[in-house]
């Protein structure tokens, strides 16, 4: 989303307002990355990679946790110079919370 922000001003824009303006193309996208994320996390879990957790809200805290790499809204905001963690950090940092089991863990506990 900061490529096309950076490479091309009206199409981000025109992202933005779908955004903004909750267009049902908007909302679906966000759906299927939420989806896609979920897929990610039971494989990761059936593997043995992420600890076994509810996964609907393991999947939600993962989006919220790197919202600011997907949602045109938060990188409209953010100056350029702003940029200084890069995606793979922050995603990198997102996973390892999936892999290790943490202090409040119980109300994400798998059922």
């Amino acid at each position: 989303m900061l490529q096309a922000r950076l490479g091309d001003s009206q199409m981000f824009d025109l992202v933005v307002l779908a955004a903004d303006g909750s267009w049902p193309s908007f909302r679906d996208h966000l759906k299927r990355l939420e989806a896609h994320v979920r897929e990610l996390v039971c494989a990761g879990i059936a593997t043995e990679e992420f600890v076994p957790r509810n996964v609907d809200a393991a999947a939600s805290c993962f989006c919220a946790s790197i919202i600011s790499l997907w949602d045109p809204r938060i990188i409209g905001a953010l100056t350029s110079s702003h940029c200084e963690l890069s995606a793979h950090e922050l995603a990198s940092f997102a996973v390892a919370a999936l892999r290790t089991s943490s202090p409040g863990e119980e109300s994400m506990a798998a059922e």
